[in-house]
């Protein structure tokens, strides 16, 4: 799991840009044309999935190293997989794997903004990644459950930790109910 293991993806790109873009048979107008949130915002071909691939390359082939600058292209992705689907109507290059394993290269390295410490601390504490964004009285104990349901729901860690939640909750429980779930 790094970026040894995708060495052919990471060599395969020719820059043809698509990765900016929705596949183009599938855009009907221009108001729909712009695709990747990172490049539209920055405009900038680094911040592109391609960009990034090829940066990845750099990286570990030793021709570059690992800046502030690199480290703000890779976490100003979005992660949204737009790359992945645009580059994979003409090739086979493992854009998206790419991405996560450049974000991982960044971390094994030990280049980590202090926001993510904080989020690894809390997962590693207390098993939730924004804890210390909830209060104490906010926070859930003990999650009510029916162990007769037919149907679950996994709510993941915001709503299983914050009961301010749960009006939420409780809202897409109904709606399933009503539907007959």
């Amino acid at each position: 799991d790094n970026l040894e293991d995708i060495k052919f993806s990471r060599q395969k790109c020719i820059r043809c840009n698509m990765c900016k873009f929705p596949p183009l048979s599938r855009v009907e107008n221009n108001a729909h044309s712009m695709g990747c949130p990172a490049y539209e915002e920055f405009l900038f071909s680094a911040n592109s999935g391609g960009g990034m691939v090829i940066m990845s390359d750099s990286l570990h082939e030793g021709r570059s190293e690992i800046t502030e600058a690199v480290q703000k292209v890779a976490y100003g992705c979005t992660l949204c997989g737009l790359c992945d689907v645009s580059c994979k109507f003409t090739t086979d290059i493992e854009v998206f794997e790419t991405l996560l394993l450049l974000r991982k290269k960044i971390y094994d390295d030990g280049i980590i903004y202090p926001e993510h410490a904080q989020i690894i601390e809390n997962i590693k504490t207390a098993n939730h990644p924004l804890l210390n964004n909830v209060s104490k009285e906010n926070q859930a104990s003990n999650i009510p459950s029916d162990s007769t349901a037919d149907t679950l729901i996994w709510v993941g860690a915001h709503f299983a930790h914050d009961k301010r939640l749960y009006g939420w909750l409780n809202a897409i429980v109904e709606i399933l109910n009503t539907a007959g779930f």
